[in-house]
């Protein structure tokens, strides 16, 4: 209560009643009342002004909502109920508040939002517990998804923003960094195929620099943009490397390939194939050297050992 309405009711009885009804021009008292003002336990109605259609039942002292009390208001269009502590007019304590759209919070509250930890039920069936701050989810919180998963670590704003833990209802976890809810900046995601990245995020993708290590044993490390490869190597299970540039996840351009064996081939990547001039080189230090055709030596080539280069002709491969 304001006071401009405390001075009012003050003014209109003096003489000392146990219960009683004071009104103003906004609103109006039902209840107890001592030396002239709403003390003890009784209900307000507001009338008119900004706070038409609320009211309030509960504990008063001095014109004041004070003690435990239930009070129902507007917010915007929804209405709203909190039925907890008051301090001197404010909510302040510990109370819950029931939303207009089915959400529930039940929190410590302080000059009249909450403030401090608590937990808020959502109407999707989510569950948020952890700190608040001027309403919001603020500091360390776990958020509780109804179809599955979860997110715990910091909130900032109300937003899932700073270090944190999060399952996703696919059955993934990342542990890392956020912004506003997405993965962003340096973290780490155990896939549910069994595949982990360790490295760069940027809104929920993995951008920059990162290893992606797949189930299979393969291992790529490089260069990411919106979860697509740029430029990498790639450590087979088999003990084979290659070494690439990608477009759209896709290989292309310069390539180097090193087989088990340690035969390491050379050449551009067009089409998703080798075509143009390439190389092979053995083991033995013996090199060929010619033009790929759909990943297959084709024409006239040369052929390095032993500081000699011969001329020879590929087919398929082969001389």
């Amino acid at each position: 209560m304001s006071e401009a309405l405390a001075s009012a009711f003050s003014r209109q009885v003096t003489n000392t009643t146990t219960t009683g009804t004071l009104s103003t021009d906004t609103c109006s008292y039902n209840g107890d009342i001592k030396n002239g003002v709403a003390e003890g336990q009784g209900t307000m109605t507001y009338h008119a002004g900004d706070r038409e259609g609320d009211s309030y039942t509960g504990s008063f002292v001095n014109n004041r909502f004070h003690g435990k009390g239930k009070y129902t208001f507007k917010a915007g269009k929804n209405q709203v109920s909190y039925e907890g502590d008051f301090r001197e007019g404010q909510m302040s304590g510990y109370g819950k508040m029931t939303y207009g759209n089915g959400d529930v919070a039940e929190a410590e509250f302080k000059d009249g939002k909450c403030n401090g930890q608590g937990k808020c039920i959502k109407y999707n069936g989510d569950v948020y517990q952890g700190g608040f701050l001027n309403n919001f989810y603020s500091g360390k919180g776990k958020l509780t998804y109804a179809k599955g998963g979860y997110y715990d670590g910091d909130w900032r704003d109300g937003f899932a923003t700073g270090r944190a833990t999060k399952l996703f209802e696919s059955g993934d976890t990342y542990k890392g960094e956020f912004v506003k809810g997405k993965p962003d900046g340096q973290g780490e995601c155990s896939y549910k195929n069994g595949n982990r990245y360790v490295g760069t995020w940027k809104a929920n993708t993995l951008t920059g620099h990162g290893v992606l290590y797949y189930s299979n044993g393969d291992v790529y490390t490089g260069d990411w943009n919106a979860n697509k490869k740029v430029n990498g190597h790639i450590k087979f299970k088999d003990g084979g490397e290659h070494w690439a540039q990608y477009k759209d996840d896709k290989i292309t351009g310069p390539y180097k390939r090193k087989y088990p064996n340690g035969t390491i081939l050379e050449g551009p990547v067009v089409n998703g194939k080798i075509n143009g001039p390439g190389t092979y080189t053995f083991t033995s230090g013996q090199v060929w050297e010619g033009n790929f055709t759909d990943d297959l030596l084709q024409g006239d080539g040369f052929k390095v050992e032993s500081g000699r280069r011969f001329r020879v002709v590929f087919k398929d491969n082969a001389i």
